[in-house]
């Protein structure tokens, strides 16, 4: 039987999903609300491939390991205000779609799943926009993606895990690469969908939602504000501002409470990078360059990344150190995270009044550790 039947740490990255001839792999959610793969014994035929392709067993690792680093935004102020940062993705899958390309990425469907689907014009754009704080459901995502690089370009963006699975895949299916362009995103951790979908019946008392943003910017791209619309005419919002989380699904996922157990310590979220370009929040953007439309961090990682970026023209970018892009977003270069002593106790809950007690909880002994702790010391 193949290895990954026994991973104790997989990441549901759908790689294995992806490439087995028998499709005698599928993948569940666990009753933390991760998905993970499961293997009918019945249809296996032991090949490998999946074994082969699981970046948990086989880290792809072929970038630079001094990445260069951009300030960067949307010349278009409404690509940039509809984004969650400086609307730098939207411009680069601008570009190969008006070039005849085809784009992946993450869009919220009517159930507010989040899955990857493909889009080829630019009207479709739109549903790619903005972050999405879930886990994403790539389905057969990569197999198309592998079989569009036969005739045209294609970019794939997901988190630092999807493009490892990507890249494992191209590797293993000898596909040229030229036409792929990977773009991997700053990723602070995999929530659980189990606590987000106890969060959206917490938040809508039974009422159907219309349409969701994780990072509305109503009040600007630093005081960001969850958003969520009911059919019915009700509209929910809680901000992020001045540093203060409102939003009790923010407040957990951000304490790190409900996290994918791969995420803290992950492999894929540090230097050298997965994607030949990975984008995120520059929110320790110097003062000069801050502007409440939102500023994207850039960081190109090889030489096609590199010459893809040369030749986006809806850009306005500006170099700046690996070390200041790092700065405020330690993600960037490190994928460790201390596992919070209440997270089995959020994961195992029954419903989501009891998640924010719990956190209320945590945040409390996280204020008495800063305000006790540095006096005792003080003390000795």
């Amino acid at each position: 039987m193949p290895r990954i039947k026994n991973l104790e740490n997989c990441i549901g990255c759908f790689a294995c999903y992806n490439v087995c001839p028998n499709e005698a792999i599928r993948i569940d959610l666990t009753n933390e609300g991760f998905y993970v793969l499961q293997i009918n014994e019945f249809k296996c035929s032991d090949c490998g491939l999946c074994d082969k392709v699981c970046p948990i067993l086989n880290l792809p690792i072929a970038n630079e390991d001094r990445p260069v680093a951009y300030a960067s935004w949307s010349k278009d102020p409404e690509v940039r205000v509809k984004s969650s940062s400086g609307g730098v993705f939207s411009e680069l899958a601008k570009y190969v779609l008006k070039n005849g390309g085809i784009v992946y990425g993450v869009a919220l469907d009517e159930n507010m799943t989040a899955k990857h689907i493909r889009v080829d014009t630019e009207d479709e754009l739109e549903k790619l926009r903005g972050s999405k704080y879930i886990p994403s459901f790539v389905g057969n995502a990569y197999r198309e993606a592998i079989e569009e690089l036969k005739r045209k370009q294609v970019l794939f963006s997901g988190t630092p895990c999807q493009i490892a699975a990507l890249n494992n895949i191209v590797k293993v299916s000898k596909v040229k690469i030229n036409n792929l362009i990977t773009v991997d995103i700053v990723c602070h951790g995999v929530p659980s969908l189990k606590v987000f979908r106890m969060y959206l019946d917490y938040i809508s008392k039974g009422r159907k939602v219309r349409k969701m943003s994780f990072r509305d910017k109503e009040l600007g791209w630093s005081n960001y504000q969850i958003k969520i619309e009911f059919e019915d005419g009700v509209v929910y919002k809680a901000t992020h501002r001045f540093g203060k989380v409102q939003d009790p699904f923010f407040k957990v996922y951000l304490m790190d409470l409900c996290l994918n157990k791969v995420c803290y310590n992950c492999p894929f979220s540090r230097i050298p990078r997965q994607g030949d370009i990975t984008l995120g929040d520059f929110w320790g953007v110097p003062e000069d360059l801050k502007d409440e439309k939102g500023v994207s961090i850039v960081l190109v990682n090889n030489k096609k990344g590199k010459d893809f970026l040369e030749k986006v023209e809806g850009l306005e970018k500006m170099e700046v150190s690996l070390k200041l892009a790092a700065k405020s977003n330690k993600r960037i270069v490190s994928g460790d995270l201390s596992v919070p002593k209440a997270r089995e106790k959020v994961l195992t809950a029954y419903n989501f009044e009891e998640i924010v007690r719990i956190a209320r909880k945590e945040e409390r002994r996280k204020v008495w550790f800063l305000k006790v702790i540095p006096k005792l010391l003080l003390r000795e």
